[in-house]
């Protein structure tokens, strides 16, 4: 899959991107979506959305929630014992909120994004900011990476399940083009089922609040008002 790629020649990290992408760079564009490389910071276009998406950890909520991220309770709660400097698998990376609430609180962090699209977006802002440097991304299905990894916890946050506030799930809907984009389908129960039966310390889930858990043989439940954490260990 071939997308378009508006750019200057004098992007910093314009060869970083022609090398992971199959990206035509352009001056303008017709396609329904595109990509954008301004100002080190690469955007994913919709001609269904009127604003990009866009990966920015120092604005916005996940600005202010990395800025009072010892109050995430809910997280510590599920983490438990976890001791900082662990090693937290973040099973489906999507736009890193809790990989980055994971490095903040002193864990050390992998993050896996299947999407090469979303990966290099990803990519991009890492090399762009320095707070995102300590955070291992790599791109590819999580499952199939387990046995070339070493770590304690594994976090699971399945997508499109997620319910929340109308930026959220305009960002939701945009990755879900991009996964479309890609041909990328993702049976969250299989994908649980080969985490769980991988080795770790505490495997973390995160459901909405009335659904059901992908097994019954979670050790305990960490509950809020709208998402709760089934915790297997």
């Amino acid at each position: 899959m071939t997308i378009d790629l508006i750019s200057s020649e004098g992007e910093e990290f314009l060869s970083f991107v022609q090398q992971s992408l199959d990206c035509r760079l352009v001056q303008t564009t017709n396609a329904a979506s595109y990509l954008s490389l301004k100002e080190n910071a690469l955007s994913f276009h919709s001609q269904n959305f009127k604003n990009p998406l866009i990966f920015d950890p120092t604005k916005g909520q996940l600005g202010y929630r990395l800025k009072r991220s010892e109050q995430e309770g809910l997280l510590k709660k599920a983490l438990g014992n976890v001791k900082p400097g662990s090693v937290i698998l973040d099973a489906t990376a999507g736009l890193m909120k809790d990989s980055l609430i994971f490095d903040s609180l002193g864990y050390r962090v992998i993050a896996i994004e299947q999407s090469k699209i979303l990966g290099t977006i990803l990519s991009v802002s890492q090399k762009a900011n320095a707070e995102l440097s300590k955070i291992e991304i790599r791109i590819g299905q999580s499952e199939n990476m387990l046995s070339q990894l070493h770590f304690d916890v594994i976090y699971f946050d399945p997508m499109f399940e997620k319910v929340g506030t109308a930026l959220r799930e305009r960002n939701l809907r945009l990755i879900k083009e991009i996964l479309a984009m890609e041909n990328i389908h993702q049976d969250n129960q299989v994908t649980f089922e080969k985490l769980y039966r991988s080795s770790y310390q505490k495997l973390i889930v995160k459901r909405p609040i009335k659904s059901k858990p992908f097994s019954e043989n979670f050790n305990y439940q960490i509950k809020g008002r709208s998402v709760r954490y089934d915790v297997y260990v």
